[in-house]
């Protein structure tokens, strides 16, 4: 993973050298310029040599030294890195991005400890900086303190919502806090539903489902009145295309807890998929009585509409189903049908639009999932190249 620019990098050096340019040496500024043109020309070599010339001229040339650490960072040399970066910030405590870099390098190194201090200075010194906040959190992460990398990670995505790398490691924190939570009860109560439940998670997550099913079974006996462990063991039957048990235990769901919401959907859902209309109907009316709002509900309540040749009312359950959220996947999918339905109904304009939109949709999704896999890409070449 490479989430900063190193471009970026160099030109916090450029910004940051001219105030100071008429002070050093014009041999030592040429020097400078070069190493930063070759920098940032990827001519890392170059800018070594150039930049190591700029410091034998002026040797507290502190802005030389913050480039030199960032080219070597780039030739994943990160012991010269950490060591040019640690002069520098020593030089200049407010050389903004020597911290950050610095903390990298030795996180590179494992000297997770270090890392830790580096960041620290990093997001005091720039609190607007999602990249600083990450690693501050990242750092905690590789020292299994996951309860002290929540804040920094949450901070980070506040700052930048959409960043994968950081979504990651929040969701890595809190599973390792899941995890040292699952060890305490397994502990306590080696016998506990709960810990059952856990396991059958687990197993079906991996794609264990037998493994899971007898879990789950496992946990129903220490606590048969649970219904959210009816609806996981329904849900899993039906994964596993076991149509009559999965039928049942959500039923049982339910009968247990009429406003399990979860159980509701996913029965009406089933009732749609196996042709039987009346009854999807009464679970989907059900389940928009508790949630007017849910999507998903709108729109299987719009296709067991079309199983009745009802295409006015499917009409308007697809339009529900887009309104809360436009961009999604459930509207994107609402938007197909209606784009069959205007068709069928020879509206023809509103056939293709709203076919436009589904299309515009469905390219974005893809992109999205290219993007999300590279990232994963990344994720997955750092934790084991570090």
């Amino acid at each position: 993973m490479k989430p900063l620019s190193i471009g970026f990098a160099v030109m916090l050096g450029i910004s940051s050298i001219a105030f100071q340019a008429q002070a050093q040496p014009s041999s030592a500024m040429d020097s400078f310029r070069s190493g930063v043109a070759s920098l940032k020309a990827g001519k890392l070599d170059a800018a070594v040599s150039s930049l190591n010339a700029a410091i034998t001229e002026k040797p507290d040339f502190a802005e030389a030294y913050l480039n030199l650490g960032l080219a070597y960072y780039e030739e994943r040399s990160y012991d010269n890195a950490a060591v040019a970066l640690t002069k520098a910030s020593g030089m200049n405590s407010g050389l903004r991005g020597a911290e950050l870099f610095l903390g990298i390098s030795d996180y590179r190194l494992n000297k997770s400890g270090q890392a830790l201090s580096a960041f620290r200075k990093a997001v005091k010194a720039t609190p607007q900086d999602a990249a600083a906040w990450m690693w501050l959190g990242i750092a905690y992460v590789s020292l299994n303190q996951p309860q002290s990398a929540l804040a920094p990670l949450s901070r980070a995505a506040k700052l930048d919502p959409k960043n994968v790398d950081v979504l990651y490691y929040r969701g890595r924190a809190y599973l390792m806090l899941s995890q040292n939570s699952y060890e305490q009860m397994a502990a306590l109560k080696p016998d506990s539903s709960r810990v059952h439940q856990v396991v059958a998670e687990a197993d079906e997550e991996a794609n264990r489902n037998n493994e899971a099913i007898v879990e789950y079974k496992a946990a129903l006996r220490t606590a048969p009145d649970d219904s959210e462990l009816h609806d996981s063991l329904g849900s899993l039957y039906w994964k596993t295309n076991d149509t009559t048990d999965a039928e049942k235990e959500l039923k049982q769901s339910i009968a247990l807890d009429p406003d399990n919401i979860d159980a509701l959907y996913k029965l009406g859902s089933f009732y749609v998929l196996a042709q039987r209309p009346t009854l999807a109907k009464k679970y989907l009316s059900a389940t928009l009585k508790l949630n007017p709002q849910m999507a998903e509900a709108h729109y299987m309540l719009g296709k067991n509409d079309l199983l009745e040749n009802e295409s006015g009312a499917a009409e308007e359950q697809f339009r529900l189903a887009i309104a809360p959220d436009p961009k999604s996947d459930t509207a994107r999918y609402a938007y197909y049908h209606l784009a069959q339905i205007y068709r069928r109904n020879h509206r023809i304009e509103e056939s293709v639009a709203a076919l436009k939109q589904f299309e515009l949709l469905h390219e974005e999704s893809q992109r999205s999932e290219q993007e999300s896999l590279r990232h994963r890409e990344q994720l997955y070449g750092q934790e084991v190249t570090r």
